[in-house]
Formats: structure tokens, sequence, C-alpha cells
């Protein structure tokens, strides 16, 4: 009751620059990190690294699917008639977030590939894995659900040969393209 009362709350303040802020920060993708990182972070001059992060999503939705068949928990929406989405309505489970996971997994592999970015990449997680509370399709412990759950993922990447060889790949492109850039 506490987790409906909070997204309650987020919705009874939500203004409709956050509604639309919400909309707009879910369609992003990693290189939406260019924020943060540079201007020459870019899916068209890094093919090698938008494959990992590819491979990343397929492998976090496959563990985010485990969880939420689990855990099978209602979204706000379906548990309260009050609350009124102002993105789209995903459908399936609410617990954890899938989309914490994606972005709280690309965080971390982001901080593999530039460590003094780290502290800024996960505080850009947080405010984006918090738009889906504020669109009324996650409760906050979604969100925490998602982020743990990321770091185990991320976890059991570092402990990968493969997962290093294409780290190393991507640090390779990335060292090439940002020396241009």
């Amino acid at each position: 009751m506490a987790d409906l009362e909070s997204v309650l709350r987020v919705q009874g303040t939500r203004t409709a620059a956050d509604a639309e802020w919400a909309g707009a920060i879910i369609k992003k993708d990693v290189f939406s990190s260019s924020d943060i990182i540079g201007p020459w972070f870019a899916k068209e001059g890094l093919p090698v690294t938008a494959k990992l992060f590819q491979s990343l999503a397929t492998d976090s939705n496959a563990s985010t699917d485990l969880a939420k068949e689990r855990y099978k928990r209602d979204r706000p929406f379906v548990i309260s008639p009050e609350v009124a989405p102002c993105v789209d309505k995903p459908k399936g489970y609410s617990y954890p977030s899938a989309y914490s996971v994606q972005v709280f997994v690309r965080a971390g592999v982001l901080a593999e590939l530039f460590p003094a970015k780290r502290a800024e990449l996960f505080a850009q997680a947080h405010q984006r894995a918090w738009a889906r509370v504020i669109g009324g399709v996650h409760f906050p412990t979604d969100d925490v659900g998602g982020e743990i759950l990321a770091k185990a993922v991320v976890d059991e990447l570092l402990k990968s040969t493969s997962f290093h060889t294409a780290i190393e790949a991507a640090r390779a492109e990335i060292q090439a393209v940002s020396s241009k850039g």
C-alpha cells in the first residue's frame, strides 16, 4: 500500500512537462548517454559497441522475464483505478521493472568502459528508472528490484570470458572513435 501511495503522490504532483519527459526518456537507447560520455558516442560510429549493448538487452530481458513470472506483481494501474498512466501501458507484470534492469545494466557496462563517469552514469540510470514511476506504470520498489537484478546480471557478466572479450573489442573501437572526436 505504501508503494501505491507513492505512485499516487507522484501522479498528484506530476506536471505536463514531467509526463512529456517520462514518455520521451523511456524511448532512449544507450547512446543517449552521449550527454555524459561525449557527442562522438553515437550508434552510427560504434557498430561493435552497439552490438554489445544489443546482446546485453537480450540477456537482461531473459533474466527479467524469469523474475516477473516468479513474482507476478500487477502494475499500479491494474491494482488501482486511481492511477492514470501518462505513458503507454505495458503488458505483463510489474516487478522487477524491465526498464530499470535495462538502464542499470547499461550503466554498469558503461561504467566498465568509462570508469571516470561511473557516478554520473548511475545517477542518470536512477533518473531514467524513475520515469516509469512518474509514468504510472511501476512502483518505486519495481525500480529497486530492477536495480538489484541488473547488478546481479552485470556481476555474472564480469565472470564471463566472452563478455571480457566483447568489452575489450568495444574499448578498442571507442578508443579509435573518441580520439578522432
